[in-house]
Formats: structure tokens, sequence, C-alpha cells
């Protein structure tokens, strides 16, 4: 769910811009560190 809610973050990003990175994180921290590193470089 994490996953398709960054995807569509990324293919968005007249939404994306209104998320911190904060919350990017925050989202990311449910997932698996692996997934997380990968997933903060953008």
């Amino acid at each position: 769910m994490n996953k398709d809610f960054i995807y569509f973050l990324k293919q968005n990003p007249e939404i994306y811009k209104h998320f911190t990175r904060e919350v990017i994180e925050l989202l990311s921290i449910l997932d698996p560190i692996e997934e997380r590193n990968e997933r903060i470089k953008f």
C-alpha cells in the first residue's frame, strides 16, 4: 500500500510537492529498511 502511494506521488508532482520529506520518511518507516533506503532517494 505504501509503495503504491509513493509511486502515485512520484507520478503526480503537483501533489507530491505538498508532502514534506518528513511525511515520506514516516510512511517509509512502516516498510522494511532496505525498501526505505531505496525510496528516500527519489
